[in-house]
């Protein structure tokens, strides 16, 4: 690992890297957190009653879609408490992480009504940042697995200690303890908005 802790993006290759960050721990969040996943099982049930009372009522399909858009613009909003008050993610993170989680949904709903259109999910990009600094180089799977711990140890239901990090990942303590320094300030930048470029692929969600 790349012992370095990053304090600003300035290049094309680091903006993939905090994109990286930031969509490792969307995914973490979407699949292993049991909090996300009622939350949004409960919100598209909730839709789903909303389109079929609308469906026997006769409302006409221009109607509908417009309910369907408002919900959807509902959806980030109602997101970011779930992010606030349930998961206690940093108020600086939850407006980021809402949209990102947001997207996520969207598109592995699309899924699973277009078999043959399948989509991938990405990292939408809130804005351009014009910010100096410097970051070491972190590969794929670095970056993966510092996401992994900070999820499992700061916000996980029942937190996982560092030496449980450790052995489970067969690294040493202090490895663990500079991989959730350096993890916590990529997705802290990712959060805060400084990626560069658009988002790189990350996998069709399941």
């Amino acid at each position: 690992m790349a012992h370095s802790i990053p304090k600003a993006s300035w290049s094309r290759a680091d903006a993939k890297r905090l994109t990286a960050a930031a969509g490792a721990f969307t995914l973490e969040l979407a699949v292993e957190d049991p909090r996300i996943d009622a939350f949004y099982r409960a919100w598209y049930q909730a839709q789903d009653d909303v389109l079929q009372a609308l469906v026997r009522r006769g409302v006409d399909e221009s109607s509908i879609r417009r309910v369907l858009a408002d919900g959807q613009q509902k959806l980030v909003g109602v997101t970011q408490q779930c992010l606030r008050n349930d998961v206690k993610l940093p108020e600086a993170w939850c407006g980021s992480v809402a949209l990102w989680l947001t997207d996520l949904f969207k598109t592995r709903t699309h899924n699973r009504f277009h078999p043959t259109d399948q989509r991938m999910f990405s990292v939408p990009v809130r804005h351009l940042a014009d910010v100096q600094g410097n970051m070491q180089h972190f590969d794929a799977q670095d970056i993966q697995l510092r996401v992994r711990w900070v999820y499992r140890h700061h916000f996980k239901p029942e937190p996982e200690k560092v030496h449980e990090l450790a052995r489970q990942s067969h690294c040493a303590r202090q490895v663990v303890e500079f991989g959730l320094k350096s993890g916590w300030a990529l997705l802290d930048l990712a959060a805060r908005g400084a990626i560069l470029t658009p988002p790189e692929k990350v996998g069709p969600p399941s």
